[in-house]
């Protein structure tokens, strides 16, 4: 049995996705990673015993790559990526908002939030987690070139695919076919940030700091949309067609 282990990075889209999937992996067959202890949480899974661990189809959650080490049979692993700067941002922005379940002050700046250090996916975020180094292992503001390689060489070998959150239609219907799900992923979107401003303006200050903390995260996200573009090619002509089809059941779907 193989084993998908769905790695949710923060404001990727990664909870509208997430819902998805309970439609294709039955709750018996689904680990879900507490997200407000995650660390705690994956420290309970490798210490179940094996025949149980063995028995899940999906783990799904905010985790670090690695956990495939703590299974004996295959795994493989799936997650959207997202423009680093914009995701960057849309975390910032939900941060803000009151209701969060950590919220921040609301006068904290951009820069600010980014330099305080208070959340590890706000320092090359995407790269941190793809590469599996968490704060205990390397600390906030001293990732590395050779953590950004550790990531493209992780995606490359250890992904079965990435989705690109600009892309989230396409990157749905490409899971599809390799995963053969029988049905079309219909989806409505969740977690979504409705009141963050309709254009956020940087100032030079700003966007040098933004820029400081996604360095890498920019690189491993052209790495890997170029991946997923190759792959969308190799799909065929019709892949497109699929895609104008899934649009317009889609949008039926979230109507009724």
């Amino acid at each position: 049995m193989k084993t998908i282990i769905f790695m949710h990075l923060h404001r990727t889209g990664g909870t509208t996705f997430t819902r998805l999937l309970d439609r294709f992996y039955g709750p018996k067959e689904t680990y879900a990673i507490d997200g407000r202890h995650f660390q705690d949480s994956v420290k309970e899974f490798i210490g179940l015993p094996e025949e149980q661990r063995k028995k899940y189809r999906l783990i799904k959650g905010h985790l670090f790559w690695g956990l495939h080490r703590h299974l004996l049979h295959h795994a493989t692993y799936l997650t959207f990526l997202r423009q680093p700067l914009e995701r960057a941002v849309s975390q910032y922005q939900f941060h803000l908002h009151p209701r969060c379940l950590y919220p921040i002050p609301p006068d904290m700046t951009l820069r600010e939030f980014l330099e305080s250090g208070i959340f590890i996916s706000s320092d090359n975020g995407m790269t941190r987690f793809v590469a599996g180094k968490d704060r205990e292992e390397v600390q906030y503001g001293k990732c590395t070139r050779d953590m950004l390689e550790l990531a493209k060489f992780n995606l490359r070998r250890d992904f079965l695919a990435v989705g690109i959150t600009e892309c989230f239609d396409e990157s749905l219907l490409l899971f599809k076919r390799l995963l053969n799900w029988r049905q079309d992923p219909l989806y409505q979107r969740l977690n979504v940030n409705r009141k963050k401003p309709a254009r956020f303006i940087l100032g030079k200050e700003d966007e040098r700091v933004l820029r400081h903390y996604n360095r890498y995260d920019l690189e491993l996200y052209d790495f890997a949309r170029a991946w997923f573009e190759e792959r969308i090619r190799q799909e065929g002509q019709d892949f497109q067609r699929e895609v104008t089809r899934f649009r317009r059941a889609n949008v039926s779907s979230s109507l009724t």
